[in-house]
């Protein structure tokens, strides 16, 4: 079961209605711009908040500076920040978009590789468990699968305000993806079992059920979803990744299955494959750190990261 909701501190319930009116007084420009101009607009959008928010920047730089250390020098993570969240922008206006884009409009903007991975992964008929990142356009690319006729379930947690969940669970279902809380594990069992996908991201903080690994060399407080399915159902682990390109077409990459043989220690196990995947999504990150969502404050449990947001 999950947890009674806390009650929401007053700065956050301002916050909330100020992001829902956000939304809701640029759903037109969604529904009537064509994606060009709306990307266009969303990364001119995503420019000025980087600009304006003081906050979220000091927050992307403590991450970028944890993640990196003296690698990069205060320019280069000042561009990545740009970066990331322009790409960020352009992302949510392209799902909050995505009921409007046609089957075949999306097969144009998302090319595929890979995909006889997530057949030899299926072949096997214990289900997949689809493990990505917010990196690049995450969204688009369970859509495209899904339009693929790849049968898709999505763990998404629970947004904060209703609206914006809606928004979010009526752009994933207009593909064909269901979708299911962090406690349907019931629910997402069956859909391994059916030898469906299920797709989850683990590179967020995780406060209940998790374990501490490390993440792009950090302590990192982990879901231990896709270990815990892994090792009760067999299900194969496939790595999958989205990469925006120059020109905003999207990439999606699907990686050969992982199968991780248990020791009988489910502890040990558990963050054994845990850590490997964070250490394959931080490769990703490593490789392409303009794509990744630097705005989340992903190290929680790190006592060296700073000041907490």
């Amino acid at each position: 079961m999950p947890p009674r909701p806390a009650p929401v501190p007053l700065s956050k319930a301002i916050k909330r209605l100020v992001t829902r009116g956000l939304v809701a007084a640029h759903l037109p420009a969604v529904y009537l711009l064509p994606l060009p101009a709306l990307r266009l607009a969303a990364g001119a959008l995503g420019t000025l908040v980087c600009s304006l928010s003081f906050r979220r920047r000091a927050l992307m730089d403590r991450n970028l500076r944890a993640a990196f250390g003296d690698e990069l020098q205060a320019a280069d993570r000042r561009a990545i920040q740009r970066a990331s969240v322009v790409n960020v922008a352009k992302t949510m206006a392209e799902f909050l978009k995505l009921p409007w884009i046609s089957d075949a409009k999306l097969q144009e903007l998302v090319l595929v590789e890979g995909l006889e991975h997530m057949d030899e992964a299926l072949a096997e008929g214990r289900g997949v468990l689809v493990i990505t990142a917010h990196f690049g356009n995450w969204e688009l690319g369970g859509a495209l699968l899904s339009v693929k006729g790849y049968p898709m379930n999505v763990v998404a947690r629970d947004a904060t305000d209703p609206l914006i969940g809606t928004l979010f669970d009526r752009a994933r279902r207009s593909k064909g993806t269901r979708v299911f809380g962090r406690w349907d594990g019931r629910a997402l069992l069956r859909a391994l079992r059916d030898n469906q996908l299920v797709a989850i991201l683990p590179d967020q903080h995780a406060a209940e059920g998790a374990v501490r690994a490390t993440f792009l060399g950090r302590p990192a407080d982990t879901a231990v979803g896709p270990a815990t399915f892994h090792l009760r159902t067999g299900a194969p682990i496939v790595p999958v990744f989205t990469y925006r390109r120059p020109d905003d077409r999207i990439l999606l990459r699907i990686m050969p299955p992982l199968r991780v043989a248990p020791t009988g220690d489910r502890p040990a196990d558990t963050l054994a494959i845990t850590q490997l995947l964070n250490d394959i999504i931080g490769q990703q990150i490593r490789d392409n750190p303009e794509q990744w969502l630097w705005l989340h404050n992903r190290w929680k449990a790190d006592p060296d990261n700073g000041e907490r947001t």
